[in-house]
């Protein structure tokens, strides 16, 4: 264990700060984040994986919580994996978690919550996405890339080795430009990720993508990605009037079992929410162009 970094982690609080100061304590530290390094660091004795449908992960430690083990599902995904242990960390360095945790894979979608106990989850997802996503590095990396393109997101997830929803979470939540991410299962939406900047999507989990959207009626090659054209704005946003003077533009990208992740892209200035204007129609006809 490194003393040195238990002391400089005494006095955080926060899911962010916590992974910040795990990240800056190791200068030569480069990604995807050694995570066993971390965890022998911060006083966690062992990690095993184990064959269980019945949890994702689970942490033991002693009643100071100053040394523990993580088990995880091995049956999972490496990705998967490595965002339960980072997950499990969270609960180990977060002073107002309890000792010992069991988390369900549902746990480990929590973005927010009023329940006091989803709220613990939701703060151990945000470590992980932080340590296994530092902010710095991520932004370097994310902002050289320039324009937001799938090809970002699917580049940063082999980086990192995260998940794809992973980084389109913690993309959109860092990105400057507005973007949002859709990631949906035949043709129905199972998560939406967007930026501040970026104008309400119109849709809601479980429903099915815009019927003449791209994403809904198109077919392509898995493990390809779509061109990106002009779409109809009225299909994917809920004020689609705040796109006057701008063009809304879509790109998708199948996985197998049905999988598709979509990307909405705006080329051009946004109107205010407030705009006196707004009550003016958009234009009926559009011609789909591509760019790039």
């Amino acid at each position: 264990m490194d003393e040195e970094l238990r002391m400089k982690l005494a006095d955080l609080g926060s899911p962010e700060a916590l992974a910040d100061c795990v990240v800056s304590h190791f200068p030569d530290i480069t990604v995807p984040i050694p995570l066993s390094r971390v965890a022998e660091a911060v006083g966690i004795v062992q990690i095993v994986g184990q064959q269980t449908g019945s949890f994702e992960g689970v942490l033991v430690t002693d009643s100071a919580k100053s040394t523990g083990s993580i088990a995880y599902n091995d049956a999972s995904r490496p990705e998967r994996r490595r965002f339960t242990i980072a997950h499990e960390l969270g609960h180990f360095l977060m002073p107002l978690h309890g000792a010992n945790a069991q988390c369900a894979k549902v746990d480990m979608g929590v973005l927010a919550a009023t329940d006091p106990n989803r709220v613990r989850e939701a703060e151990a997802n945000r470590f992980a996405a932080a340590l296994l996503m530092p902010r710095e590095m991520f932004l370097r990396d994310m902002r050289r890339r320039g324009n937001p393109e799938i090809e970002h997101i699917l580049k940063l997830a082999g980086d990192y080795e995260v998940s794809k929803q992973a980084v389109a979470h913690r993309y959109t939540r860092l990105c400057d430009d507005p973007c949002a991410v859709i990631f949906s299962q035949h043709g129905k939406v199972i998560q939406i990720y967007r930026t501040d900047n970026f104008p309400f999507v119109s849709l809601a989990k479980g429903q099915p993508l815009p019927r003449q959207s791209f994403s809904s009626q198109a077919t392509h090659q898995i493990g390809q990605v779509s061109d990106c054209a002009e779409t109809t704005p009225e299909f994917w946003l809920e004020d689609a009037r705040r796109l006057r003077g701008a063009a809304l533009y879509e790109q998708y990208f199948d996985q197998v079992l049905g999988y598709r992740m979509t990307m909405l892209t705006i080329d051009g200035d946004l109107a205010d929410s407030d705009d006196p204007d707004e009550d003016e129609e958009l234009e009926e006809s559009w011609t789909p162009r591509f760019h790039r």
